[in-house]
């Protein structure tokens, strides 16, 4: 391999690495923006994004549970979506570790020679988390599951509450957009391992040093 083809080919294992990262920043700037507003009954309702929407379904809920006298649907209803607002607070922290991890470990493991020690350790921190790649496959649809939580509230308003209701989204939905980020993110990585075990830079894999007798 010449010098510049290999310069490339470390580039693209690098950006198969880093790729997760971006998809955490994208999924955070979705859930900032007001992305999306509801219809209900004809009225339309004023815009928001996912994080405002969570906090005030969390906020609704235990208000819900504060009233004396509420019915067995809205009992349900707010304690099913209380449930699901834990879920999401707990994904999206759980996401933004992972992805530092994701970030942060493959950089000492590739400024340092693949047969180091400092190589080793890191790898092996990097594998306790993910395992294997499958499990490292997986983790690129948090922020799919993440996104549908307007889904689940609607759906719970429609057969708990008899309210159906309607969202749009500003442009794009956020799930076809996260559904991009994600399938290039793991077409890279996918695409990009048999260059990482030729240039020895598979981060599920640990490297020795070959002995004299080994070597051509």
């Amino acid at each position: 391999m010449s010098k510049e083809k290999n310069v490339r080919a470390v580039l693209a294992v690098w950006c198969a690495y880093l790729a997760p990262v971006l998809l955490c920043a994208v999924t955070i700037l979705l859930c900032a923006l007001p992305r999306f507003y509801f219809t209900y009954a004809g009225i339309t309702h004023e815009g928001m994004g996912l994080f405002s929407l969570v906090s005030n379904t969390w906020n609704s809920c235990q208000d819900a549970l504060d009233t004396t006298g509420i019915g067995p649907n809205a009992l349900v209803f707010a304690y099913v979506m209380l449930f699901f607002t834990a879920v999401f607070w707990i994904g999206l922290v759980w996401l933004v570790i992972l992805a530092l991890h994701s970030l942060l470990c493959p950089i000492f493991a590739f400024h340092a020679a693949p047969t180091s020690t400092l190589s080793n350790r890191a790898k092996k921190l990097f594998g306790f988390v993910w395992f294997n790649h499958p499990c490292y496959a997986i983790f690129h649809f948090i922020p799919l599951v993440l996104s549908f939580f307007p889904q689940i509230l609607l759906a719970l308003y429609d057969s708990r509450l008899g309210m159906p209701m309607e969202i749009t989204y500003f442009g794009i939905p956020d799930q076809l957009i996260l559904a991009i980020v994600t399938a290039l993110s793991l077409f890279l990585f996918f695409f990009t391992l048999p260059l990482q075990e030729s240039l020895r830079l598979d981060m599920f894999r640990l490297y020795k040093k070959r002995s004299a007798a080994t070597e051509p």
